[in-house]
């Protein structure tokens, strides 16, 4: 086995030898100090170099560790330059101001307080329970007549509401949702809104109907099916789509619209930019009539799929569900 090593090389129990060995290395100084003062070192001397005597101390607690000495690391952001720190910090305020920034909104008297989200950017309105169904359940607990109550906030009066506390900051919330928050997201909001109000002076014991103002204000649902119904009522408007064309709820709708006039509908493109949106905000004719025949024939929830598509897909999504809806069609 040993004619395997060549002269030179270091073989295994070379290190086990070297690590196991008695014998330690001391300097000449060493040796001749404990020559001097003990005799034999190798049997006298009990001590090493780096270690304490413990018989005289009673108590071991009193016996401290030596603390490790640690190196001092510089914190990553003291390496960055100067100027560039203070950009970070004046856009990190600028954006602090933007959308961490309670506004105020003079609602005929009544202050309503929000604020822009971060992620969206779309205003949000602050209060507690500020979902449509907390807003019907709070009016609910009037127990006011209910034309009363529409045609108060057709008109805006906070007056009527002031006899039940509480609920003229309700009403006043329910109508900022919409008139701003929902606005924001896609022109033309309030104007269905309104029409869904009028719809429901018309017909008794619907205006609590959380179900009921999901299916005819679409914005109740999501944001999203909100967009489309307006492209739905616009086209509508327009000429494009005949009433017939249009979903029976929409129908109902547009039955109660009040005329139109320009900027109902359309939001001013220097805006858009704004808005950073990053899903389908605008639909042309052929693209609602696809999308109407894909709900009809693959549903609602296959549409609310699509309506969450990112608009860089959403021409492709929209072509193959049109195919599979054709494939649907009764022959």
């Amino acid at each position: 086995m040993d004619g395997f090593y060549k002269v030179g090389m270091k073989r295994p129990w070379d290190e086990i030898d070297e690590d196991f060995t008695d014998e330690e290395d001391i300097s000449e100084e060493e040796e001749e100090y404990w020559a001097d003062n003990e005799g034999d070192m190798s049997e006298d001397r009990s001590l090493a170099d780096d270690e304490e005597d413990m018989s005289e101390v009673d108590d071991e607690s009193e016996v401290l560790e030596r603390p490790k000495k640690r190196r001092k690391v510089e914190p990553k952001y003291k390496k960055y330059k100067p100027q560039i720190w203070d950009v970070y910090n004046e856009i990190s305020e600028q954006i602090r101001n933007k959308y961490c920034k309670l506004e105020s909104l003079n609602m005929e008297g009544q202050e309503v307080l929000y604020q822009y989200m971060r992620i969206c950017k779309a205003p949000y309105i602050r209060g507690k329970k500020g979902r449509y169904k907390d807003y019907l359940d709070a009016l609910k607990e009037m127990n006011a007549d209910e034309f009363k109550i529409i045609e108060a906030l057709l008109e805006m009066d906070f007056d009527f509401f002031s006899s039940s506390p509480g609920s003229a900051d309700v009403a006043a919330r329910f109508l900022s949702t919409v008139y701003l928050a929902e606005e924001w997201r896609k022109q033309g909001a309030q104007k269905i809104f309104r029409a869904y109000l009028r719809y429901c002076k018309k017909h008794p014991n619907s205006f609590f109907d959380l179900n009921k103002l999901k299916e005819k204000f679409r914005f109740a649902s999501t944001a999203q099916e909100g967009r489309l119904q307006v492209a739905m009522i616009y086209a509508y408007c327009k000429g494009e789509l005949n009433k017939e064309d249009l979903r029976i709820a929409d129908q109902e709708i547009v039955s109660e619209l009040s005329d139109m006039e320009q900027g109902d509908y359309s939001t001013d493109e220097e805006k858009e930019p704004e808005k950073e949106l990053q899903k389908k905000r605008k639909y042309d004719k052929d693209e609602i009539k696809k999308l109407l025949l894909i709900e009809k024939n693959l549903g609602t929830p296959t549409l609310r799929r699509l309506m969450n598509v990112p608009e860089y897909k959403f021409k492709q999504e929209l072509e193959r569900l049109f195919e599979m809806a054709k494939g649907e069609m009764p022959s």
